[in-house]
């Protein structure tokens, strides 16, 4: 049980910035494993019966791309608000205890670069994976007789 003590003073050192982060890995995911089933099935279903229900790939492209991206998207940008949260915390702390404490002001930055970190954890893998999701769904299109390009 120590590895989960530690885990939750890691995510406490955080604060609720972190917490988020993990709400947004969750989520890109969730929509990986949801994409990679859809894609999965798309590949067993008959190309005509897609066609004829309207899914162009266009469309069908855009819609397992987007929510995958947003996430992407979004982790470096909130860990970024968590790292500007982190040093406003500790200016404050400087300005009000007059002095600057090595050790109060390491741990303020601490917590800001942890904001980072943890940004850019979920966002670097969605990157490969989302590219992964493109040959993937690009191999789909052609074994369905379609050209598409992105």
């Amino acid at each position: 049980m120590a590895w989960f003590d530690r885990c939750l003073e890691y995510l406490l050192s955080g604060g609720p910035v972190l917490i988020l982060l993990i709400v947004l890995l969750l989520v890109q995911w969730f929509c990986i494993a949801e994409r990679f089933f859809l894609t999965r099935n798309l590949l067993t279903q008959q190309s005509e019966n897609l066609l004829a229900e309207g899914l162009t790939p266009k469309i069908l492209f855009s819609y397992l791309r987007n929510p995958l991206l947003t996430t992407v998207k979004l982790a470096p940008l909130v860990g970024l608000f968590g790292t500007v949260v982190g040093m406003i915390e500790t200016f404050d702390f400087m300005a009000s205890a007059q002095t600057a404490q090595a050790s109060s002001l390491s741990d303020g930055i601490s917590k800001a670069l942890i904001t980072t970190q943890m940004g850019l954890v979920v966002a670097v893998p969605g990157i490969f994976i989302a590219k992964l999701l493109d040959r993937r769904l690009l191999f789909v299109f052609k074994s369905m007789g379609v050209s598409y390009e992105p």
